[in-house]
């Protein structure tokens, strides 16, 4: 039995989710469970809020997220003034069924304020659409750290569209990088919210 503890997530943990994938791909049973007590060092414990150097293991971080880790009560029980049960209830299912991943890691930019450089070095691709989405739903959640500085911006927004997926860009588009071409693709997908833009001056 491999228990998962997610201390404070508001939202679905991508390195749980793919530590759960591989370890049930060697036949484990795996469950996440709230921590309750500090297990000293019977447990190993990571994040970029604890450690900013610790990453997942290679053979993990390929893994697909398994994405019957959450349950719809768990995190909706975390939700804090969204208001009615069954409004959290239905914020709390699109979460859930949402596809959710980085194509993309590190960043061109060196802010000094972000720990990016620092915790994922170098712009790289990292995942294809494709092993992001969830089967439950046509949503998913891009948590790339500069998707408009990505030389593959443009063919991953029109992947988006062609797959009639909804997208959530939770990080900041870099404003500086945008142009005509970028834009035009930006608006041919759908988008679940509004785009977030970034500059520093």
């Amino acid at each position: 039995m491999i228990g998962l503890i997610d201390v404070d997530s508001k939202i679905p943990n991508l390195a749980l989710m793919k530590i759960s994938t591989y370890y049930k791909s060697l036949g484990e049973e795996v469950e996440c469970e709230r921590l309750q007590e500090f297990y000293e060092d019977r447990i190993e414990i990571g994040g970029t809020g604890w450690d900013i150097k610790k990453t997942l293991d290679y053979d993990i971080e390929i893994c697909k997220p398994d994405y019957d880790l959450y349950s719809v009560d768990d995190i909706a029980s975390r939700m804090k003034g969204i208001g009615t049960k069954e409004h959290k209830l239905k914020k709390a299912a699109e979460i859930v069924n949402a596809g959710r991943g980085f194509t993309s890691r590190g960043c061109i930019r060196k802010c000094p304020f972000c720990f990016v450089p620092k915790k994922e070095g170098e712009f790289r691709q990292e995942t294809p659409i494709s092993d992001i989405i969830n089967s439950r739903s046509n949503v998913i959640i891009l948590n790339d750290n500069n998707l408009t500085a990505d030389p593959n911006c443009i063919e991953k927004l029109h992947e988006i569209r062609d797959r009639k997926l909804i997208v959530d860009i939770n990080q900041g588009c870099d404003v500086r990088l945008m142009n005509d071409d970028i834009a035009k693709a930006m608006s041919e997908v759908k988008h679940l919210r509004s785009l977030l833009y970034a500059s520093r001056i």
